[in-house]
């Protein structure tokens, strides 16, 4: 099952990354960071709105 991390303040200093952003995480591993990534069936949704988001400590 994929999860999705919608709205979430996506912080990557590796990248320089600094945006409102969603990650697609499956199996196990973060495979997409992207503005409105569709939701898949069956994925589950977490609303990270007003949140800051590391991608390297999911």
């Amino acid at each position: 099952m994929a999860l999705i991390i919608k709205n979430g303040r996506v912080l990557d200093p590796a990248s320089g990354m600094d945006a409102v952003k969603d990650i697609l995480v499956s199996g196990g591993r973060i495979v997409k960071i992207e503005t409105d990534i569709p939701h898949e069936s069956g994925s589950e949704i977490i609303d990270a709105g007003g949140c800051i988001v590391l991608p390297g400590l999911i």
